[in-house]
């Protein structure tokens, strides 16, 4: 149950960071896949890939520390 309540935060957290950002980090983190195998997947180049990752991780980042007491 708590897998899965924090699943859902983390879906909540990267609303707004697009579908491929979402869907790579979801990937990177849930399945362990690679960047490169991210990119195949997704048919984009890994620097995307990297883009995608760093803009999920920040807004991840900053909305956590935003809900901070």
């Amino acid at each position: 149950m708590l897998i899965l309540d924090r699943l859902r935060e983390i879906d909540r957290l990267l609303d707004g960071c697009g579908a491929r950002a979402k869907r790579a980090f979801l990937m990177a983190q849930c399945l362990g896949m690679s960047y490169v195998e991210i990119a195949q997947r997704l048919g984009v180049s890994l620097s995307s890939v990297k883009k995608y990752m760093v803009k999920a991780t920040e807004r991840c980042l900053l909305l956590e520390f935003d809900e901070q007491p």
